[in-house]
């Protein structure tokens, strides 16, 4: 197998290989866009181009203080719990402060909370639906504005029947009370506007999301290296099985005009300016599952280079990587390997010792 070919095929590994051993999702997507840039050759620019497009979270908020950086994440705290303390399909409870029932007719649909932070109230709207003639019926609602200190009294008094009130969700609206209280704290610390930072954390929110799917991908991929490292049976499993599918969906090679002589070539599937294009909807193109699978079965697929037997895991910090020669005992991945940790005075310290050994000294005079 000529250089060239054994090159390309090292670059594939390290790609898959750095994907599976990331600490987090940041630093996994800043190698993975370095190594894409590295294995189809791309500019020279296309890793910052593509950290743009696909943010890490500590670019979001690094430039945050401390104090922002708090309230950005207690404002995804508040999104979960705001969901967590919505009660859907009760039947009605009598409001005694008003001395009427709430919900008039049939049963409430839906009753959420949310907070008002600049009047610092809690809003308590309950969708219900009321009968009126027959099979029709219409939508209504009805808002209450309560003080935060009176939102625990107003659910756990006789307002509302006990039994639906859980004991999960009573420990959910304390945290959410105290949550609330939090941010405002912090409202008054910060010196950006109050709605910047809410602008921040809906995106912060939104690379959340993608970054916890990027997470199950990696876990699951780790697992398949791991499984594909033991046996070539891994070959036969239902996950294996998938990414073999994403690598035979992708076309390898695309035919293109070349504009400076007007002739037909032959180019690689990944084009820089289609990763664009597509980067932005990852879930939907699966970007990241089609260039991680095509690493991995063009490394596999050449049995001349055996990848499948180079796959190893570090016995120091548990990350797979690739041996360097087939047959060497290669217990420690670069980064932990003795002589990588080496100073150049401590190398050539070894390397002096290592020559006046006499069974080297036997073994080269032998050569």
């Amino acid at each position: 197998m000529r250089q060239e070919e054994k090159d390309k095929l090292k670059k594939y590994g390290k790609l898959f290989c750095d994907f599976a051993n990331a600490k987090d999702t940041d630093e996994l997507l800043e190698k993975f866009f370095s190594n894409v840039q590295s294995v189809f050759n791309f500019s020279s620019d296309f890793t910052e181009k593509a950290l743009k497009i696909c943010q890490t979270k500590k670019t979001l908020i690094d430039f945050l203080s401390e104090n922002e950086k708090e309230l950005v994440k207690l404002f995804s705290e508040y999104d979960r719990l705001i969901v967590a303390t919505q009660i859907k399909d009760e039947p009605g409870y009598y409001d005694k402060d008003d001395n009427e029932y709430l919900i008039c007719e049939d049963y409430v649909h839906k009753i959420t909370i949310e907070y008002d932070f600049n009047e610092s109230m809690f809003i308590l709207t309950v969708l219900r639906t009321d009968f009126f003639r027959d099979d029709d019926f219409l939508p209504a609602e009805r808002v209450r504005k309560i003080p935060e200190d009176k939102l625990e009294e107003y659910f756990f008094s006789k307002a509302f029947y006990s039994e639906y009130l859980t004991a999960e969700f009573k420990e959910n609206l304390k945290e959410l009370i105290k949550v609330c209280k939090r941010i405002k704290e912090l409202k008054s610390l910060i010196i950006k506007p109050f709605e910047e930072i809410e602008s921040i954390a809906v995106n912060y929110k939104n690379t959340s999301s993608v970054h916890e799917l990027l997470y199950d991908d990696q876990i699951i991929f780790r697992n398949i290296l791991l499984q594909v490292k033991e046996s070539s049976e891994a070959f036969q499993t239902e996950e294996f099985q998938n990414i073999l599918d994403a690598y035979n969906s992708i076309r390898k090679e695309i035919i293109i005009l070349n504009l400076d002589n007007n002739t037909l070539i032959e180019e690689n599937a990944f084009i820089e300016n289609d990763f664009f294009r597509h980067i932005s909807v990852i879930r939907e193109t699966g970007i990241f599952n089609s260039i991680i699978s095509y690493c991995l079965i063009e490394y596999l697929r050449h049995p001349e280079y055996r990848g499948r037997e180079r796959l190893t895991v570090c016995q120091k910090c548990n990350c797979i990587f690739i041996k360097s020669k087939l047959y060497d005992y290669q217990f420690f991945c670069p980064s932990c390997s003795r002589k990588n940790r080496m100073t150049p005075e401590e190398r050539a310290s070894y390397m002096r010792e290592y020559r006046a050994n006499p069974i080297v000294k036997k073994r080269e005079r032998k050569r």
